[in-house]
């Protein structure tokens, strides 16, 4: 993600941001390779508490984490639970 926004002069929240549109759209590409951009435990963790909500809203599972985990992190590992 950090190469793609590089070279767009973009920010990684804005790509996440249209990874996120395509996917309300129903038309997002396989994205598993961006998974490696997460640690494997910390994906599981982020992973296991947005699974758990119903509403997929970050604020709670960011308290919850105790902020251990970026909006942007969670952003990306949200779009796996609605994959």
């Amino acid at each position: 993600l950090s190469e793609i926004a590089k070279a767009r002069e973009l920010t990684i929240g804005t790509v996440i941001n249209h990874i996120e549109k395509l996917q309300g759209l129903q038309t997002l590409p396989d994205i598993s390779y961006i998974r490696k951009d997460i640690k494997t435990n910390d994906f599981d963790i982020m992973f296991a508490e947005l699974s758990k909500s119903e509403d997929g809203k970050l604020s709670p599972i960011h308290e919850k984490l105790k902020g251990k985990y970026s909006y942007d992190d969670l952003r990306l590992v949200r779009l796996f639970v609605e994959n």
